[in-house]
């Protein structure tokens, strides 16, 4: 995350790579803007999530409490209410709405753990490299699933492997690379 010091100007302006949870008190003489990726969010007094990796094709904002403003400069808006998701895909001008999100499920990583709700075996290997800095390698042909579960980051990745392994997908580490196969 990039952003002033201090903030001097007419706005509060930061830009995001990655994901942030943001708290942010209401002012309406100096608004509260954030960049990420494909999108722009015009706080007006809330607590949102972002994620807006650049290996991942769509860049969420996730509102928890209050009112964001979501744009993309392609001049597509929208206004958030508690629970809802805006959605910026690649290759598309227009943001989707998501209502009735699971704000549990996408705060996870803000109280430590990873949570997986029909996750693929790519979306977990994406936290899994991001988490703990490795290379993921695909090896072989892996069938494709779906996974659950809840496990706390304070555990070793091994520990994470282990878990995983239980579903007939194996690992094998050398130094920052992880391989996956079948």
């Amino acid at each position: 995350m990039r952003s002033p010091v201090a903030f001097t100007g007419n706005d509060r302006k930061v830009t995001l790579r990655g994901e942030g949870y943001f708290d942010v008190a209401h002012d309406d003489s100096k608004p509260f803007l954030v960049e990420a990726g494909k999108i722009y969010v015009r706080v007006l007094g809330t607590q949102f999530n972002l994620n807006a990796y650049s290996d991942q094709e769509a860049v969420l904002a996730t509102l928890i409490k209050g009112s964001v403003e979501v744009g993309n400069g392609a001049g597509s808006t929208l206004r958030l209410k508690p629970g809802n998701q805006a959605i910026a895909q690649t290759g598309n001008e227009k943001l989707q709405l998501k209502s009735a999100v699971d704000t549990s499920q996408v705060l996870a990583w803000k109280n430590g753990f990873f949570s997986f709700r029909n996750a693929s075996l790519k979306e977990i290997m994406q936290q899994i490299s991001r988490w703990y800095d490795v290379d993921v390698q695909y090896e072989g042909t892996i069938e494709p699933r779906q996974f659950r579960g809840i496990i706390p980051k304070t555990s070793d990745m091994s520990e994470v492997l282990q878990i995983l392994e239980e579903s007939k997908v194996h690992f094998k580490v050398e130094g920052r690379k992880l391989k996956v196969y079948p």
